[in-house]
């Protein structure tokens, strides 16, 4: 009998534990607030427009072959050669002038032994030929001189009938020239730093030193107007190297969803979200908006600004 009374208590109790027990967590869950997930966006730049330029002398002057002047006989300088303006770079030797001295001093010679009552009229001609055999003799070499100081470089593959230069003076100075599109040309302007990249993804940074004011080419597949753009270059790349020119972008754009009464978002602080005023512009599209004032690069903030205040 004392077993089952003993028995009987300890029933008692656990059924009382559990009764409290239920009857706890009833209440716990019918009046807690289910928890709200705020989703977060960080405010980064858009992506930088880049367009692609080409290693190259900051200037080259070249120098082509005048057939009408003759061949060239003889060569004063090589590639490479460091010169100054107006060295004599080659010589033409006009064949051609050649032939038109032998004829008149040959018809010279002839007037002259027939002259010997040394008449007015031969006396002319004859002080005419002279004249004109004394210009020919000024033709028949012309040394060719060079445009400007630099460094020489003699075309291997020239001939009497390429019309490529007989060679190229250039400047040591290396630039990076490119074509670039109107679509982003007028957001360069001279001095702007710019990140310049090679194939090796290594990077250095440049700045704009020339943009041309007309169009020097056209895309024909867009019809869009190119204009050239030179830049600075430190690389010790040869001539004609490809590089990945990134200009910054700093322009920063938002969903729509972000932006509470037009002119606020709620910016995230200790974990906690404030409001912050911002200024805006529309981006051409129906979801972002552009931000011209009250964010920066790095800033948290709501990407539901109704998330922010259902939780309130």
């Amino acid at each position: 009998m004392k077993k089952i009374i003993i028995l009987f208590t300890v029933l008692i109790i656990l059924c009382s534990i559990g009764a409290l027990s239920f009857y706890y967590f009833k209440i716990k869950i019918t009046t807690s607030k289910p928890e709200h997930h705020i989703d977060t966006l960080k405010i980064t730049y858009n992506k930088p427009y880049t367009f692609i330029g080409r290693q190259e002398p900051a200037q080259r002057f070249p120098v082509h072959y005048e057939p009408h002047k003759g061949y060239i006989n003889d060569w004063f300088v090589k590639s490479h050669d460091k010169i100054e303006k107006n060295q004599p770079l080659f010589e033409y030797y006009n064949p051609r002038i050649e032939h038109q001295i032998s004829s008149k001093q040959k018809y010279l010679s002839q007037l002259k032994q027939n002259n010997k009552s040394s008449t007015t009229p031969v006396h002319s001609e004859i002080l005419r030929l002279q004249n004109q055999i004394a210009q020919l003799q000024e033709q028949l070499r012309i040394t060719v001189y060079a445009p400007a100081s630099g460094i020489v470089h003699i075309n291997q593959s020239w001939s009497n009938q390429t019309k490529s230069p007989v060679m190229q003076i250039y400047d040591p100075t290396t630039v990076i020239k490119a074509e670039v599109d109107e679509v982003i040309i007028d957001k360069l302007h001279l001095k702007d730093k710019v990140s310049i990249k090679d194939n090796n993804q290594q990077t250095f940074d440049g700045e704009v030193n020339y943009i041309s004011n007309f169009p020097i080419n056209i895309d024909i597949s867009t019809k869009n107007s190119k204009y050239l753009v030179e830049l600075n270059s430190n690389s010790a790349a040869v001539f004609g190297k490809h590089f990945t020119v990134e200009i910054p972008n700093h322009i920063i754009e938002v969903p729509k969803t972000a932006i509470y009464d037009k002119q606020f978002v709620f910016i995230q602080r200790n974990k906690k979200f404030i409001k912050r005023v911002i200024k805006t512009q529309n981006s051409g599209n129906n979801k972002d908006v552009l931000i011209l004032e009250g964010l920066n690069q790095g800033d948290v903030i709501a990407r539901n600004a109704d998330t922010v205040l259902s939780k309130n």
